[in-house]
């Protein structure tokens, strides 16, 4: 396996790092959410903050 633009050392911590800090690990939920937005499926548009605020209700 090649993987260009990282080190051995880089790739190292990246494995320990996940072992070490799993709360950095997106959950279910987020992981659609990264999905959908990847996808462009699901996405909400607003003319400004105070539109989109409103139609998420916050």
């Amino acid at each position: 396996m090649i993987i260009k633009g990282v080190t051995i050392k880089e790739f190292v911590t990246e494995c320990v790092h996940e072992r070490i800090y799993p709360e950095n690990i997106p959950n279910s939920t987020t992981r659609k959410a990264i999905e959908d937005i990847r996808k462009k499926r699901n996405l909400k548009k607003a003319k400004n903050v105070n539109e989109l605020f409103k139609d998420l209700g916050i």
